[in-house]
C-alpha cells in the first residue's frame, strides 16, 4: 500500500480516499477499514472510493490520456488524474470548471495552497455543492442536467451519488470511438454580427439566464451561447428552442445544410441562433397553421334521432373563486351540446365572491338540467368533486374544469362510444389549448389510445375524461390527499383496478392557459408536481413494485428506477456483424470489440460469467480480435459465421439451446451510454405484459436515431429522426418511457419466452425486418412494448440505412397501430 495526494493506493490499484469516503457515506474507520468496507460491501451497492471522475468525458476531452495511461504505467483514468490531470487542471466531469473554479472562489484557491484540497474539483464534490456553489460559467439548474444525463435532475448532489458509473475492475482499454467531440476546439466566431444574435427567443426558452446578468458571470443571451451555450447543445445537455426542428431547418436551407455536413458548422441551430432567426430564414421555429375542426350539426341531429338508447351523461364542475366570464363560458359549452341528454353538476367550493354563487343560481334557474350546491368552506377539489359526484343521475361521468369548454359535439362523440362500446369503463379525448380570450393556442394533441406504461411516465390522458359510474363508485371517489393531481391518481387506481379505457380520437376538449393552470405548465402549480410523484409510488406499491420515482426531462414527466429482485434474470447477448475493422474519424478500429466493451465494461467479472455471449459475423474474427476477447471476457464467447440473410435462422438455433430469461440483441455498430445496458433494459420487464424493451440511439453528433416506431398507414415511422437528442415529442414521448410498436432493429432486449411463443425471427426476411416483424407478432400475442429513451446507445452503421421498404406493412397489413396518433412528430412542442 503506498499514498499519492491523500489516497491510499492498493496492490490491486484500487484509490481509497478516505476524506471522500467517510463524507459521503458516513463511513467511520482508518483506510484499511474502508478498504474492506468498499470491497465487501461498497463495490456492489454502488458507491465510489474516492470523488467521482466521468471516464468518458475525461478520455474525450483529453485524447492524450488514453496513451499516457500506457505510458506511465497506471491503473486508470482517476490514476491519471492525481498525477498529471490536478497539475493540468484538467476537469474530471462535463462542465466543471477548475481554473473558472479556483478564480470565482479565491477563499478554495487559498485552501489548496495550504494542502486542505488536492483540487477544487474535490472541494465541489465534498462541500462545494452542498453549499450552493456553480460548478462553473452555467446555471446550477443546467450544471446538474449535464451531470445528470440523461434525466433532468435539480440537485447537483444526486449527480455525485447515483450517475456516475467509475470503473474499478476494468483494466483492459479499448478506446470509446464514437462519443469523441464533434469540436474539439470552438467554433470561428468571426463571421457573425452580435447584433444578429436571436436573443429575444433565446431568453423566453431560458428565462433563468436573466439571473446570471446581474451576478456578471454573462454580458447577455449571445455571451452565455458563445462561452458555453453551444457545447452544451453539442453535449445534449439544452434543450433548443421550443418549437426548433433540425430537419426542417436543414430541408428549407441547402446552404446550411452543406456548410454542417462539411463540419464548418456545428449544427443548424448554431446558424440559426447566430444569425438565421434575425434573418428571417424559414424552417427554423414555425408556428403550425391553426384550425378548427368542421363539425357537422344535421349530421348528428339525425344521428341521435336514430340512437336506439341515449345513455345520460352526467358532467361534474367544481367551481371556486372562477372569473365570471370563463365559468359562464364553461358552462355555455354544455348547454350548447349537439347531444341534449346530459345533466351539469356544479359544486361551489365557497367562493370568496357572492356573485359566483349568484350566477350558478341563475343558470340553475334557466336550465333544470343544471344542479347546484354550495359547501359551507372551501375544501378542495377532491372533496367538491366527490360532492358533485354524489348530485349525479347518469350511468356515465364526464369531468369539466370550471374555466374549460367542451366542443359542442363532444357528448354526442361520448354517447355514440357508449353505444358501440357497452364494455369500456373510461373514455379519454384528444384536446387542444386556448388563451385566457378563447383563441386557439395550439394544434390538437393527437394521444396514443390506452398506452399503459406511457400512463406511468406522465398524465397523457389529459381531458376529456369520462367515467362509468360503478368503476367510480368501485373507486371511491377522488382522494383529498392528491388535490392538485387527483385526476391523475384516479386514472392510475383505475389501471390497477383492470379498467378498460377507450381512446375517442378526436380534439373535444378546449383546455384554457390561464395563470395558475396546469395548462401553462406544471410548473404553476408545484404542489402538483410532488403530489403527481406521490401517487405514482402508491400504484407502484399496490402493485407490488414499489420504486424510486424521479423527475424526467421536465415538470410532470416521470421516470421510475426499479430494483430487479434477487436473483436477477439471466442474460444472452448475441452480437451480430461484418467482424472486420473499418476506419472512423481517420483511424481502423474493430466495430465488434467496440460494441462488446461498452456493453460489459462496467460489469464485473462474476457478473460477466452470467452473461452468455454469441458473436455472429459474416466473416471470422481475425486472430488479433480473438486474442482481444480473451482480454476482455473470463471464457470465450460462442462464434458463428455466416451470410446476412441467415442471421435470422442462425438467431433462432442459437436461441433455442439457451436457459437465460434475457436475450440482447444488438449490432455491431452500437456503443451503451449506460453503465450496465442489461439492468437498464430489463429493469422495465418487472411488468409481465413487457415483452420487449428498446433504448433510444443517437448519432455520433448526439441527434436521434430511433426510439422505437410505430405503424403507419404507408410504412414504419422512426419518429424525430435527426432531432436534438431532447426534443421532447408531443406529450414528451421522446424523453420518457412509451409504448411502441417496432422496435429499432439495431439493439433490443426481447424475452426468451416471447421469441419462442411466436415461433423465433422471421427466418424468410432480413435480421431489420425480422426483427419488426417479432415486434407485431408480440403485441398480436399479447405483449407490449416499452421505448426507454433513458437508456441510450451511440450507433454509427456499417453502412448508410435504407429507408423503409413498406414490407412490414405488406406483412400486416391490416394491423391497426395502436400508439400512433397519425400527428405529425415534427409539429412537436408548436404552440403559439
Amino acid at each position: 500500500m503506498s499514498t499519492q495526494l491523500g489516497h491510499y493506493v492498493y496492490s490491486d490499484g484500487l484509490f481509497i480516499d478516505p476524506i471522500w469516503y467517510r463524507t459521503a457515506y458516513d463511513v467511520d474507520g482508518d483506510a484499511q477499514f474502508l478498504y474492506r468496507h468498499f470491497q465487501e460491501t461498497g463495490r456492489a451497492d454502488g458507491l465510489s472510493p474516492h470523488v467521482p471522475i466521468n471516464n468518458d468525458w475525461y478520455l474525450i476531452n483529453y485524447p492524450s490520456v488514453a496513451d499516457e495511461l500506457v505510458k506511465f504505467g497506471l491503473h486508470n483514468t482517476f490514476q491519471h488524474y492525481l498525477r498529471v490531470g490536478v497539475q493540468r487542471q484538467y476537469a474530471p466531469v462535463p462542465l466543471f470548471d477548475e481554473t473558472w473554479y479556483r478564480q470565482t472562489y479565491p477563499d478554495i484557491a487559498a485552501a489548496i495552497k495550504q494542502g486542505m484540497f488536492f483540487s477544487a474539483y474535490q472541494h465541489y464534490a465534498l462541500h462545494g455543492a452542498r453549499e450552493g456553489r456553480l460548478p462553473g460559467p452555467v446555471s446550477g439548474r443546467n450544471a446538474a442536467a449535464a451531470f445528470t444525463r440523461p434525466h433532468l435532475q435539480v440537485e447537483p448532489r444526486s449527480w455525485f451519488e447515483r450517475k456516475l458509473a467509475v470503473d474499478h475492475e476494468y483494466r483492459y482499454h479499448v478506446t470509446r470511438w464514437f462519443s469523441r467531440p464533434l469540436y474539439q476546439s470552438e467554433p470561428d466566431w468571426n463571421g457573425f454580427n452580435a447584433a444578429d444574435f436571436a436573443e429575444e427567443p433565446y431568453l423566453r426558452a431560458f428565462p433563468d439566464l436573466a439571473s446570471t446578468f446581474s451576478a456578471d458571470m454573462f454580458s447577455n443571451a449571445r455571451d452565455h451561447w458563445c462561452r458555453c451555450g453551444w457545447r452544451e447543445d453539442i453535449e445534449g445537455t439544452r434543450p433548443r428552442l421550443p418549437g426548433y426542428s433540425e430537419v426542417r431547418y436543414l430541408a428549407a436551407n441547402a446552404d446550411i445544410a452543406d456548410s454542417v455536413a462539411a463540419g464548418r458548422l456545428p449544427s443548424g441551430y448554431f446558424h440559426y441562433l447566430m444569425c438565421g432567426w434575425k434573418e428571417g430564414r424559414r424552417g427554423g421555429v414555425q408556428a403550425p397553421a391553426l384550425s378548427r375542426r368542421t363539425i357537422d350539426l344535421l349530421e348528428i341531429t339525425e344521428v341521435v334521432r336514430d340512437f336506439a338508447d341515449r345513455p345520460l351523461i352526467s358532467v361534474v364542475m367544481p367551481v371556486y373563486n372562477t372569473p365570471l366570464p370563463l365559468l359562464q363560458q364553461a358552462v355555455t359549452s354544455v348547454r350548447r351540446q349537439l347531444y341534449a341528454h346530459w345533466q351539469l353538476c356544479i359544486v361551489d367550493d365557497a367562493s370568496d365572491d357572492p356573485v359566483i354563487w349568484e350566477a350558478l343560481s341563475a343558470f340553475a334557474k334557466e336550465d333544470s338540467r343544471i344542479v347546484i350546491r354550495r359547501l359551507p368552506e372551501n375544501s378542495g377539489i377532491s372533496a367538491a368533486t366527490n360532492a358533485a359526484l354524489e348530485m349525479v343521475a347518469g350511468q356515465w361521468i364526464a369531468f369539466l374544469d370550471h374555466d374549460d369548454t367542451l366542443t359542442t359535439d363532444a357528448l354526442y362523440e361520448v354517447a355514440r362510444t357508449i353505444l358501440t362500446h357497452p364494455d369500456i369503463d373510461v373514455i379519454y379525448s384528444d384536446e387542444d389549448k386556448i388563451t385566457e380570450d378563447g383563441q386557439p393556442a395550439s394544434v390538437a394533441t393527437r394521444k396514443p389510445d390506452w398506452s399503459p406504461d406511457l400512463l406511468f411516465s406522465n398524465m397523457y390522458l389529459g381531458h376529456m375524461l369520462v367515467y362509468r359510474d360503478t368503476m367510480l363508485s368501485r373507486l371511491g371517489g377522488l382522494r383529498g390527499d392528491y388535490d392538485g393531481a387527483q385526476d391523475y391518481d384516479l386514472a392510475l387506481r383505475a389501471a390497477q383496478a383492470g379498467a378498460r379505457f377507450h381512446h375517442l380520437r378526436k380534439p373535444l376538449y378546449h383546455w384554457r392557459q390561464s395563470a395558475g393552470s396546469t395548462a401553462a405548465g406544471l410548473t404553476a402549480k408545484p404542489l402538483a408536481l410532488e403530489r403527481q410523484a406521490l401517487a405514482l409510488m402508491d400504484a407502484l406499491t399496490v402493485a407490488g413494485h414499489p420504486a424510486k420515482v424521479e423527475q424526467s426531462f421536465a415538470p410532470g414527466n416521470w421516470r421510475i428506477s426499479t430494483v430487479l429482485p434477487e436473483p436477477g434474470p439471466g442474460y444472452c447477448l448475441v452480437l451480430t456483424g461484418t467482424g472486420r475493422t473499418r476506419p472512423l474519424y481517420g483511424e481502423d478500429y474493430h466495430p465488434v470489440l467496440n460494441a462488446l466493451s461498452s456493453v460489459i465494461r462496467s460489469l464485473s467479472l462474476a457478473q460477466r460469467h452470467l452473461i452468455q455471449i454469441c458473436i455472429l459475423t459474416e466473416e471470422a474474427l481475425s486472430a488479433d480480435a480473438r486474442r482481444e476477447l480473451v482480454y476482455m471476457l473470463p471464457t470465450l464467447p460462442t462464434l458463428l459465421v455466416g451470410e446476412r440473410s441467415a442471421w435470422p435462422t442462425i438467431i433462432n438455433r442459437f436461441v433455442a439451446d439457451i436457459s437465460q430469461t434475457c436475450v440482447l440483441l444488438m449490432d455491431e455498430g452500437i456503443e451503451a451510454q449506460v453503465p450496465d445496458i442489461f439492468t437498464s433494459l430489463s429493469a422495465w420487464l418487472f411488468r409481465n405484459e413487457v415483452g420487449i424493451v428498446v433504448p433510444r440511439l443517437l448519432s455520433e453528433r448526439g441527434s436521434i436515431i430511433a426510439s422505437g416506431g410505430f405503424m403507419a398507414a404507408d410504412g414504419v415511422v422512426e419518429p424525430l429522426q435527426g432531432e436534438h437528442r431532447l426534443a421532447p415529442g408531443p406529450l414528451s414521448v421522446m424523453q420518457v418511457p412509451h409504448n411502441v410498436t417496432v422496435p429499432s432493429h439495431p439493439c433490443v432486449l426481447i424475452r426468451r419466452e416471447l421469441l419462442n411463443r411466436i415461433g423465433g425471427l422471421a427466418t424468410t426476411l432480413d435480421l431489420r425486418d425480422a426483427v419488426q416483424d417479432a415486434g407485431i407478432r408480440a403485441i398480436m400475442a399479447g405483449y407490449r412494448i416499452i421505448a426507454d429513451p433513458g437508456t441510450e446507445c451511440l450507433y454509427v452503421p456499417a453502412a448508410a440505412g435504407q429507408p423503409d421498404s413498406g414490407l412490414l406493412r405488406q406483412r400486416w397489413p391490416d394491423f391497426q397501430d395502436p400508439y400512433y396518433p397519425g400527428q405529425d412528430f415534427g409539429a412537436w412542442n408548436a404552440e403559439l
